[in-house]
């Protein structure tokens, strides 16, 4: 029963989507001259309308709703995080510094007004794979912080073996992703917080990629909620870090590696 309705809890703003586009593309054609039928679809669009912005309260208060919940809460993921950071940030702005130019770099090279060769080509793939191994790296020194090990900044450092197979499950993951976003957006963004866990769960278990893939997916059944919750807050957080004038993500990164390692840890507690 709860999955029944967590199945049409999804589908509800897939109704009003589809309604909305379908009266906005009617409506758009000038051929139509039935007064009747002009404000009926007018009607049908901004019920649609309304009815998708109330979907979207609801999901938030949902949301906040379940964020109160026990081992999920403020008090359990961000504030020992925040600690931690404090302790071990200056142990990531170097890679963190590395990782704003690889970026910059990359978004040089792809400006469309640029000639793309061969070489810009393999240079960008090049600098996109650099920028998921420091990635990975910053995950698996923030998973050597959590478990109170003597973390040091060479954590970052993780073997190709599990590079290869995180990045292999990355591709899936991404695959998956596309697809549920073309399914009008809502499943792709719910498959990618239902796979968050693959980076971690590779890294403490060294497993394949569809293992990792579907040990994730059993982490966080009916935790989806929660990952949003926690994202937002992070994504916040990051973003008032982003107008202290970018340094301040110096400081926010690090606290955003850590809650999410915390976050996995906690989903790993709830499934014993």
């Amino acid at each position: 029963m709860k999955k029944a309705l967590s199945i049409i809890w999804m589908l509800i703003p897939f109704f009003f989507w589809i309604l909305w586009i379908v009266s906005a593309l009617v409506l758009g054609e000038s051929a139509i001259e039935n007064t009747n039928i002009m404000i009926n679809l007018l009607y049908i669009k901004t019920f649609s309308g309304i009815g998708f912005l109330i979907w979207i309260v609801a999901m938030l208060i949902w949301i906040i709703y379940l964020w109160r919940e026990k081992w999920l809460t403020q008090s359990e993921i961000i504030k020992p995080s925040r600690k931690l950071a404090r302790k071990n940030v200056w142990k990531y702005w170097f890679w963190i510094a590395l990782i704003f130019i690889l970026q910059i770099t990359q978004n040089e090279l792809s400006d469309p007004s640029r000639p793309t060769t061969l070489f810009v080509s393999v240079l960008i793939i090049l600098l996109g794979l650099a920028y998921l191994r420091i990635d990975l790296g910053l995950k698996n020194l923030s998973l050597s912080i959590i478990q109170e090990k003597k973390a040091k900044t060479f954590d970052i450092f993780v073997n190709p073996d599990k590079f290869l197979k995180y990045f292999l499950a990355y591709l899936l993951t991404l695959l998956f992703t596309i697809f549920g976003i073309i399914l009008f957006v809502i499943p792709g963004i719910f498959v990618a917080l239902r796979l968050k866990m693959v980076p971690y769960v590779i890294l403490e278990e060294n497993i394949g990629p569809w293992d990792a893939i579907k040990k994730s997916w059993e982490l966080t059944k009916w935790k989806v909620a929660n990952i949003l919750a926690l994202n937002i807050v992070l994504g916040a957080i990051n973003i008032l870090g982003l107008v202290a004038i970018i340094v301040g993500l110096f400081w926010t990164l690090p606290l955003f590696y850590l809650a999410n390692v915390m976050f996995y840890k906690k989903l790993l507690l709830l499934k014993k």
